[in-house]
């Protein structure tokens, strides 16, 4: 579910620098990620990673999610691309309930991939969230589990929990205060083109970005209900699921799920 390695905790940005024009080829992208936007916004990064994946992915249909199944049980849901990320997530269907491991970067975006596992995989209730670590992309979605209305816990390392409390709030406020330059952006870049599908992405750019503000002007921290320091087991007669902290890796609270 990671991204690659984040040198810090306060280096957010730079955990996200999957980030290059459409029109530039796989060197040029992997050039870009290490020198032309280190000192760019969580926003600017969002929005070329976008563009990036409109040009790598194919066509997505209205679901925000691709769900595959794995194996007996275990899913994977892919994540299409969207203006405001989000990531992607595993899921393991037990004998009475699910756990969902990670939880995107909104509330309607985890309400989507709860509707579509009903669809399509489960009518067994999610149980368990895991946060592998505190990124937006990875926890603000943490609300619509809550709001379900049954018995619900999300686990992470101590480390992660702490992180949360400590930085999400702050950094969802300069999320959402960054979305009108960035509309402003996109608003210049449409009225220079003449390519009415760059105008059309760029209207639509605009439009997951003041539906991301708009949501999220509400939001509601949801923090981890399960902690711990080294490892925690998840047991069930389907399969256990281990839950491990090896120290630093993308984050300083990064956990790894393990099952057998």
């Amino acid at each position: 579910m990671c991204h690659p390695a984040d040198p810090a905790p306060h280096s957010h940005a730079r955990a996200h620098n999957h980030v290059a024009q459409h029109s530039h080829s796989r060197r040029d992208f992997l050039r870009i990620m290490s020198s032309a936007f280190a000192g760019a916004s969580l926003l600017e990064l969002a929005y070329h990673r976008a563009a990036w994946a409109r040009a790598a992915a194919p066509a997505s249909d209205d679901t925000l999610f691709t769900i595959q199944k794995v194996t007996g049980g275990i899913y994977f849901a892919h994540a299409h691309p969207q203006a405001m990320i989000n990531c992607n997530a595993a899921i393991f269907v037990r004998s009475k309930d699910v756990v969902v491991v990670d939880a995107h970067s909104k509330p309607s975006a985890a309400a989507a991939l709860i509707q579509q596992l009903q669809r399509e995989v489960t009518t067994k209730p999610v149980r368990y969230v895991i946060n592998t670590h505190f990124h937006w992309d990875h926890t603000q979605g943490n609300q619509a589990y809550r709001a379900i209305g049954h018995p619900i816990d999300f686990i992470a390392s101590n480390t992660t929990r702490q992180l949360m409390t400590q930085f999400s709030v702050a950094r969802l406020k300069e999320s959402i205060d960054g979305v009108p330059a960035q509309v402003d952006k996109l608003r210049d870049r449409a009225a220079r083109s003449s390519d009415p599908a760059e105008k059309a992405f760029c209207v639509e750019q605009i439009r997951q970005m003041q539906a991301y503000a708009a949501e999220l002007r509400d939001f509601r921290l949801e923090l981890p209900t399960i902690t711990f320091d080294t490892s925690y087991v998840l047991p069930d007669p389907a399969f256990d699921l281990h839950i491990e902290f090896h120290g630093h890796s993308h984050t300083a609270g990064d956990v790894f799920v393990f099952c057998p």
